[in-house]
């Protein structure tokens, strides 16, 4: 796997283009969103704050969305959002679940290459370390560019 570590740029979020993928993670008991996450959904215009206010996403675990953002400061082709369930509940072995359940996602949608928004909060080095291991477990035989949650 060709993984590209990049500290929360705002800038690489904002030169994203039509033929990137990018996946992001999403708390169900943090609101607003923190990270790249709250910085993508006020580039795409409230579009990832509408759906969560809506109800037909709310981040529990196991839970995926997919947008394809027709607004906003991007002109992002498709945005996967994977729920992450509720942050105290979250250990190494529930982020290689839930990277899991991104990976099944992402083939399906024949997704070979794709920028991660790390989860915001998992930013303490031992967590991030988890999140790479589990990324490389995962998505060993694809390109993956990891944005850090530094926003």
């Amino acid at each position: 796997m060709a993984l590209k570590l990049n500290n929360g740029d705002e800038n690489r979020l904002l030169a994203l283009t039509v033929a990137d993928n990018l996946a992001l993670f999403v708390w169900e008991d943090i609101r607003p969103l923190h990270g790249a996450a709250g910085f993508l959904d006020w580039l795409l215009c409230g579009q990832l704050s509408t759906v969560l206010a809506g109800g037909f996403f709310s981040g529990c675990h196991g839970e995926d969305l997919l947008l394809l953002p027709r607004a906003g400061k991007v002109s992002l082709g498709r945005v996967f959002a994977f729920g992450l369930g509720e942050i105290a509940s979250s250990s190494r072995d529930s982020l290689v679940s839930d990277l899991g359940h991104a990976d099944q996602v992402l083939r399906a949608a024949g997704v070979d290459s794709a920028i991660f928004a790390a989860p915001a909060l998992w930013s303490q080095p031992e967590r991030e370390r988890d999140f790479i291991a589990a990324c490389n477990t995962h998505f060993g035989d694809r390109r993956i560019e990891l944005l850090r949650s530094g926003m």
